[in-house]
């Protein structure tokens, strides 16, 4: 269950609204979510974190999620709607953790802030209550607008008893986690998001180290293999491929100055190894 105690907190200033989705800038998709959530709640602050997702790609969401999270206040509301499942019969749910919310649809979104942090307590959103915010029915192929707009206004208007009502377990995303063999001292992995730089995120977190030897890093399936991880981008000549761990202590691959999906051929759920030298022969 949630900490009522966190609830009865006051909006000392405008509520925070997040938007993470998939929508583009060339639709009125995002325009339409945001004059709902304004109509509603016209004293709101609205954060763009990015309409840029790649299409109904949930893993990237769920990585964007977790890369923002720790940098807005507690009572922030983050709206989530990357939704290949919409029309269907996947759920709709309310999340609550550390005294913020997350409305998405139950579909792996908050997977990775589950691995790093613990799992929100999920609540089942009841359609019934959203109709009567609105007024109107529920789309079928909309629910950023009809669904999940609606439910962050009555969490703003500290109206979010009427939505946390029945606790659910939420589908996590297996991808988010590593696959570890003591006895060969590996970690395996995958990428789980390709920025806009083409830098490759993998899902190997430093935290995982129980120590810190020079490490040796492949890509299996492109026999990529990088002999050392570095500290940044310039300890490597441009043009050539670079493992560091990332601003979020992810394990990550970039070429300098360079796309490195493009150029080594990564791809979304490559499998990363990550291996001290000491052990290869």
């Amino acid at each position: 269950m949630y900490d009522v105690s966190e609830l009865k907190l006051e909006f000392y200033v405008a509520p925070i609204v997040c938007l993470l989705t998939d929508f583009g800038d060339s639709d009125a998709y995002t325009a339409s979510m945001k004059g709902v959530l304004l109509s509603l709640c016209p004293e709101l602050n609205l954060i763009d974190i990015t309409h840029q997702v790649p299409p109904q790609n949930v893993l990237s969401a769920s990585y964007l999620l977790l890369s923002v999270w720790d940098y807005f206040p507690k009572l922030t509301v983050f709206i989530c709607v990357v939704d290949p499942g919409v029309g269907s019969d996947r759920k709709e749910m309310v999340c609550f953790l550390e005294g913020k919310y997350i409305v998405c649809p139950d579909n792996g979104t908050i997977s990775l802030l589950s691995r790093m942090k613990k799992q929100p307590a999920c609540y089942l959103l009841q359609r019934q209550v959203i109709e009567r915010t609105i007024n109107r029915k529920i789309s079928t192929t909309f629910h950023g607008r009809d669904i999940f707009a609606p439910a962050a206004s009555l969490i703003c208007n500290q109206k979010q008893d009427q939505l946390m009502q029945r606790e659910m377990d939420p589908l996590i995303i297996p991808h988010v986690y590593t696959k570890s063999d003591r006895k060969k001292r590996l970690l395996k992995g995958k990428i789980l998001h390709i920025d806009r730089f083409g830098n490759c995120i993998s899902s190997i977190h430093k935290s995982q180290l129980n120590q810190s030897p020079s490490p040796h890093v492949e890509v299996e399936s492109h026999d990529i293999k990088i002999n050392t991880i570095n500290n940044t981008f310039s300890d490597v000549t441009p043009g050539k491929p670079v493992a560091y761990w990332g601003s979020m202590d992810f394990l990550e691959i970039a070429i300098r100055n360079g796309h490195a999906a493009d150029t080594l051929g990564i791809a979304q759920l490559t499998e990363v190894i990550l291996q001290p030298v000491t052990t290869r022969s």
